[in-house]
């Protein structure tokens, strides 16, 4: 089985379960995608979610995004949307785009249906004020190597931190060690660059919050020899 197949397949089956566990709040039918916005209220809507040629997903994106992608040789690729999971605390709801190279994550907003895009699963603050995601790709560029930093605001998210690391390493697992301080590990190659050479942990890096705004240092390293 392909990489992408298997990849579908897993989409299936979380999308599957996830649905049956909260049936009260997103469904499928005839292949659609139906996320309940303002769920059990009287001015209850609906978003609806449909796999899409990637020809038509370009459409439906900002002029800067359109500069940043190219068509020629994908338009007729399918984009899929799997229901990933209901996060009841934070009143969002976190679909799986599934790309035929790369995945991305949607965040919507139960209360108010505004959608926000992130790269990485996002991980939260325990007292859900921030969340981060770190997506690793120093090898493919399927998918943007970076870390992003959200923040909840009075009426939405926003990225109040953001690091593009380039093409010699990248930031995963991210653990929050308190509310203002989150830890991850450092990934890179091993032995100078290049797709003959092995990638693997070099380190670690903590971001943390001060006065001034949120700051990334290096912690310890590793040497391979």
């Amino acid at each position: 089985m392909s990489a992408v197949n298997y990849a579908k397949k897993c989409g299936q089956l979380i999308d599957r379960n996830q649905l049956n566990k909260f049936s009260k709040f997103a469904e499928r039918k005839g292949g659609k995608l139906y996320i309940k916005i303002k769920p059990g209220k009287a001015k209850a809507t609906t978003k609806v979610y449909e796999n899409i040629f990637y020809k038509n997903f370009v459409k439906k994106m900002s002029p800067s995004e359109k500069n940043k992608v190219k068509i020629t040789s994908r338009a007729n690729e399918v984009i899929s949307f799997y229901f990933y999971n209901f996060l009841k605390d934070q009143n969002l709801y976190l679909i799986w785009v599934l790309f035929w190279e790369g995945s991305q994550y949607r965040i919507i907003d139960s209360e108010t249906g505004r959608e926000y895009k992130v790269f990485e699963e996002p991980v939260f603050s325990s007292d859900k004020k921030h969340f981060i995601s770190a997506s690793f790709d120093i090898e493919s560029g399927y998918r943007p190597n970076r870390i992003e930093i959200w923040e909840k605001t009075a009426s939405d998210w926003r990225v109040v931190f953001k690091k593009y690391p380039g093409n010699t390493w990248g930031a995963i697992h991210p653990i929050w060690v308190d509310d203002k301080t989150v830890k991850l590990e450092k990934h890179g190659w091993l032995k100078g660059t290049g797709l003959t050479n092995p990638i693997g942990k070099t380190g670690s890096v903590l971001i943390k919050k001060y006065k001034s705004g949120w700051k990334l240092q290096q912690l310890d390293l590793i040497i391979h020899k």
